[in-house]
């Protein structure tokens, strides 16, 4: 009896990170355009349970982009193979704005969880959240450099909402 052991996860963040960016490309355009926004606008008090739906409808389309992102984020280091000199432009990184969405959607993901209860689900995905934006932070070119200063400040808001729920 032959036994093949599975591929053991790749350990290069980045890679996952594709996985997920992909995955959120086969989402419908007209429900990703909630990323669109910073996370302080499409989630607030005022939200209504017709908007709270269409959130809750993006995160199951968006159930195989959030679990990539959520591997691509638990792994050390994230490299996505960008040679600067060949780079120049920030328009030839394909990659940076979509990592700013999928940032987006895993706090949306925590809030989803801190809405049921899961505080240790959601504080480790705004964890999650907060080490993709140190991934980003540590690449070569600044336009990366800037979406993960943007999705650090996607994580710490998130941190921030969890921190004021939590004392009232």
């Amino acid at each position: 009896k032959l036994h093949q052991p599975l591929p053991p996860t790749a350990t290069n963040g980045a890679i996952h990170y594709q996985r997920a960016i992909l995955f959120l490309y086969a989402v419908e355009p007209a429900k990703r355009a909630l990323l669109e926004k910073p996370i302080w606008e499409i989630v607030t008090p005022d939200s209504d349970s017709d908007h709270i739906a269409e959130i809750n409808e993006l995160l199951i389309e968006s159930r195989h982009a959030i679990r990539s992102a959520l591997v691509g984020a638990n792994q050390a280091e994230a490299d996505f193979g960008l040679d600067i000199r060949q780079y120049m432009v920030a328009a030839l990184l394909p990659h940076s704005q979509p990592m700013v969405d999928l940032a987006k959607l895993l706090t949306l993901h925590g809030m989803e969880r801190e809405s049921k209860g899961k505080w240790k689900e959601a504080a480790d995905i705004y964890l999650a959240t907060l080490r993709m934006g140190r991934h980003m932070t540590h690449q070569t070119t600044l336009a990366e450099a800037l979406a993960g200063v943007e999705i650090l400040e996607t994580g710490y808001r998130s941190e921030e909402h969890t921190s004021e729920l939590q004392s009232h």
